[in-house]
């Protein structure tokens, strides 16, 4: 299990190897399950990930635009198995 402190550093080490990300583009949301990284817009991107760091592993998760975050927030476990750690993709 991994501490909301770890947490915010893996989403930051995370964050600042994406292109246009700055600290304060983007937020952590706790639920049960993690963290999830929510960005600060005021319109959602279209096509736009979803990320989670979990917090048994600290494993950072992506999740495609047709789950919304806040499905992520309240059905963490059902949709689990859509996402993908963010060193994969669905090639491999």
């Amino acid at each position: 299990m991994i501490t909301a402190d770890q947490a915010e550093r893996i989403a930051a080490e995370f964050m600042e190897a994406l292109p246009d990300q700055t600290r304060t583009d983007w937020h952590l949301r706790e639920f049960p399950q993690g963290w999830l990284i929510a960005e600060r817009r005021e319109e959602p991107l279209m096509g736009a990930a979803s990320y989670v760091v979990e917090r048994d592993s600290g494993r950072i998760m992506m999740f495609p635009s047709f789950i919304a975050p806040v499905r992520i927030l309240e059905e963490y476990e059902q949709v689990a198995a859509r996402g993908l750690p963010h060193d994969s993709s669905p090639a491999s």
